[in-house]
């Protein structure tokens, strides 16, 4: 089994799905983002899969999440061009911290 470890934030919601054997599952991309010394960025998207579970409810958009999973490696074609999917079975998963949320602006003149 290959194990791979990783933290990084939602991209969206998590979904509620079934799989092809009939069980409840919870699928979600997790981006992660890398700066080297550069200022050179790259971002991975992962994408997620686990068993249903009441952390469902925890995964929003935006928080940040800690995963240990095992992986596989996928290849898709959309438009002529190939795209390469890194696909996770997360068998533990650490919630983090709830993205802040920005201050509203006051519809009145602060005096």
């Amino acid at each position: 089994m290959q194990t791979i470890i990783f933290s990084g934030r939602l991209t969206s919601d998590c979904i509620l799905a079934r799989s092809s054997q009939g069980n409840d599952i919870l699928k979600f991309t997790v981006a992660v983002n890398e700066t080297w010394s550069d200022k050179q960025e790259t971002t991975t998207f992962y994408d997620c899969m686990m068993k249903d579970s009441p952390v469902r409810d925890h995964l929003k958009k935006g928080r940040f999440v800690t995963i240990i999973g095992s992986f596989g490696v996928t290849q898709s074609e959309k438009d002529g061009v190939t795209y390469t999917h890194l696909n996770v079975w997360a068998y533990k998963l650490d919630l983090g911290s709830i993205p802040r949320s920005k201050p509203k602006e006051s519809a009145e003149p602060v005096v």
